[in-house]
């Protein structure tokens, strides 16, 4: 008799993975989770760290004179004592949307004059260098085509000290009404309180 064949199986086949779409489904995978991870902290009101209030250490309130603001150009503010007593940081952008995105800035004038007479009976006024809007020592706006008065940040007196809070502008009062605040700065009146 003769001898009979046995079949045998041949062995499992192993799936193999190229190489190439391991590589490229990880690249996706590393991409998209960089591409969370920034939207999370780009994107405005996102998931990131709360913003802690920037204080910046300014000055002794005895330094203060009534009047007289002390212009802290590198910070962007003034610091002015009002005759009550209390103190004013406000912000030397322009509130005129035109020149603010222009960079235009408000200066402290003390010789502000008009037909050789001081304006409005005083020459102590802050004043718009491009769009000539007028200010008083509040920061209220007097003349010109701005459309609200200076802006202006939270002071915080601790110990003597006087700190000024840039973490959060507050806008300046608008007389004109429905005036549409824009979204860059606190409306006075709002919950954190824009400058009345």
């Amino acid at each position: 008799m003769g001898h009979i064949p046995i079949a045998r199986p041949s062995p499992p086949r192993r799936f193999k993975v190229p190489r190439a779409g391991v590589a490229l489904a990880l690249l996706v995978v590393v991409f998209g989770a960089a591409l969370a991870l920034m939207l999370i902290f780009v994107w405005p009101g996102g998931g990131g760290a709360p913003e802690a209030p920037v204080l910046i250490a300014a000055v002794r309130v005895e330094e203060f004179q009534v009047g007289e603001p002390a212009h802290f150009k590198d910070k962007g503010f003034f610091l002015i004592k009002l005759e009550s007593g209390e103190l004013l940081a406000l912000s030397d952008l322009d509130t005129h949307v035109a020149f603010r995105e222009q960079g235009c800035r408000i200066r402290w004038r003390e010789d502000l004059e008009f037909n050789g007479r001081p304006f409005m009976g005083r020459a102590e006024w802050f004043r718009g260098d491009c769009s000539g809007s007028t200010f008083d020592t509040d920061g209220r706006l007097v003349s010109g085509p701005g459309p609200r008065g200076m802006d202006g940040y939270r002071v915080v007196i601790e110990d003597d000290g006087v700190f000024v809070d840039t973490s959060r502008l507050l806008c300046g009062y608008s007389s004109i009404e429905q005036y549409e605040y824009p979204e860059y700065c606190i409306p006075p009146g709002a919950g954190s309180g824009g400058r009345g």
